[in-house]
């Protein structure tokens, strides 16, 4: 019978799925839930707990207190140094520890401690991510003496270890009445979405999508870049001991800068990042090809072209996660917007070296749950309802008909889950972004009849007032127009053109029929 088949093939099936996502170590169980493989009873897996203290029971026994969190938030909330309020009382993160369930009662020799695993890490990874593209994959970790190889093989890549903590730890102590001044640097994490090699993938218009089912994605909390330095640890607490916790260095001393008496160093210092991992279904979309007049680079050295171009991706990736979401009924949280990753354009008349970047959407949930392969199936839909929906579309169509807003609003793009990316949103590069992927001879501005869309409407105003408020600001700044641009010159001397973050404004202009930028460019002697 085909469950007879079935049953048959999953030791095989297993194997394979393991193989795929390198999974040396680690909950097998997780796996292969979110693999779709088998169903997974019992306590969900993803929850961890900072254990604070202990709390004693009529029978003599200390039961572990504990505030908890899912993987993804508590790499953040409960990273060393982050402090949490529980009950009016202030507990600080110091490191992480073995799942503790308890304290066996006292009246025996040693007390022993309850626990649920053995270490203070579920699985530990290899992550590398390239400088340039942000791109990164997983290896499996063995030991510490792998990185050297791991660098040489991939150079321009940052290679680091990413821990999954079982577990999270204060100093057991009694809570602060405030909150205290803590000197630590960690930053939200972001989703990375590690490549496939066969995805399913359409080719339209100006754009081109991807999609895939199984995905290992990421998110990972680097302490800013200076990843979380620390080491393992025995506490003692009187006769009992907690074996094989890791401290952060920055917790070992005491206020007199003496290590602490109850710790027994049982390792050396190291660096860690802390990780979660899932897999996940993953839509990806990316620019077909870039006109010579357009440059739309988030990885570029120029650092105001970098940034507006950020600012378009991500205002892009909300802009497609919030119309996805209305059009389904669903919680826009469901659909994760992953980190953008550098991507480099096909030649185009012998000039090769020019790049951009692509678009990452993930469900939320392991294991997927169709979402963004909805997006995938009818992506033209969903462009379409992005920039140019029908009065009916009230959403998508309340946007575009706010020309009053510059930027983005809480009506819109923002709202209070996204604030890190709020100096970045921005409703006109998000339909602007996405009408070049729908039209190739669309050219943001360069052309007097791209005008006619609402991103661009009232552009040149805009900008003529901010050359304006230059000259009204500075004496030695005076107002200028250049052919149809606005800008302003300086000292009588230098002169500088107000541009769109799309175009390409760099001196080496290529050599097509001339535009609105080329023209004031002649203009201004530029």
């Amino acid at each position: 019978t085909d469950f007879e088949e079935w049953i048959k093939s999953l030791p095989e099936t297993i194997t394979r799925h393991i193989d795929e996502h390198k999974a040396t170590s680690g909950d097998l169980s997780e796996l292969l839930a979110e693999s779709g493989l088998l169903p997974m009873v019992g306590m969900p897996t993803r929850i961890k707990n900072l254990i604070h203290g202990f709390k004693k029971e009529a029978n003599n026994e200390y039961v572990a207190q504990s505030i908890d969190r899912d993987i993804n938030i508590a790499i953040y909330e409960f990273a060393p140094g982050a402090q949490k309020t529980k009950d009016k009382g202030v507990f600080q993160a110091i490191g992480f520890t073995r799942p503790i369930e308890g304290i066996e009662p006292y009246n025996v020799v040693k007390p022993g401690i309850g626990t649920f695993d053995d270490t203070a890490f579920t699985e530990r990874k290899w992550l590398i991510q390239n400088n340039t593209t942000k791109s990164i994959h997983s290896k499996p970790y063995n030991n510490i003496s792998e990185r050297e190889s791991l660098i040489e093989q991939n150079p321009g890549c940052k290679v680091f270890v990413g821990a999954i903590p079982a577990a999270f730890r204060t100093d057991f102590e009694d809570p602060e009445d405030s909150q205290e001044d803590f000197d630590f640097n960690f930053s939200k994490p972001l989703t990375f979405a590690e490549t496939v090699t066969d995805p399913d993938s359409k080719v339209e218009a100006n754009y081109s999508i991807k999609y895939s089912q199984q995905v290992l994605t990421w998110k990972i909390n680097d302490n800013g870049g200076d990843l979380f330095k620390g080491k393992y640890v025995n506490d003692l607490r009187g006769i009992a001991e907690f074996e094989q916790q890791w401290i952060s260095k920055h917790f070992l001393l005491d206020k007199n800068n003496y290590h602490k008496k109850n710790y027994i160093h049982i390792g050396d210092e190291e660096e860690i990042a802390l990780s979660s991992s899932k897999v996940t279904e993953v839509f990806r979309i990316e620019p077909k090809q870039l006109d010579f007049g357009l440059d739309i680079n988030p990885f570029s050295a120029d650092v105001f072209k970098s940034a507006s171009s950020k600012g378009a991706f991500y205002s892009a990736s909300f802009l497609l996660q919030r119309t996805l979401a209305n059009d389904l009924d669903v919680d826009p949280e469901e659909i994760e917007i992953a980190a953008i990753k550098s991507y480099s354009l096909p030649e185009k008349d012998g000039i090769t070296n020019r790049s951009s970047a692509s678009i990452i959407l993930t469900d939320e949930l392991p294991n997927g749950s169709g979402f963004v392969q909805q997006l995938f199936k009818k992506f033209e839909k969903y462009l379409n309802l992005c920039i140019n929906p029908k009065p009916t579309d009230s959403y998508n169509y309340s946007i575009i008909n706010n020309q009053e807003c510059f930027d983005a609003s809480y009506a819109d793009l923002k709202n209070y889950r996204n604030m890190n990316f709020h100096p970045l949103l921005d409703w006109r590069l998000a339909v602007g972004l996405l009408r070049v992927f729908s039209d190739p001879n669309y050219l943001s501005g360069l052309k007097e009849e791209d005008y006619k869309y609402p991103e661009l409407k009232n552009w040149l105003e805009f900008s003529k007032s901010l050359a304006e408020k230059m000259a009204n600001n500075f004496e030695s700044i005076k107002y200028r127009q250049f052919d149809k641009l606005h800008g302003f010159c300086i000292a009588d001397t230098y002169n500088v053109i107000i541009t769109h973050p799309f175009w390409n404004y760099s001196a080496n202009q290529p050599s097509e029929e001339a535009n609105i930028l080329t023209k004031a460019m002649a203009e201004a002697g530029l």
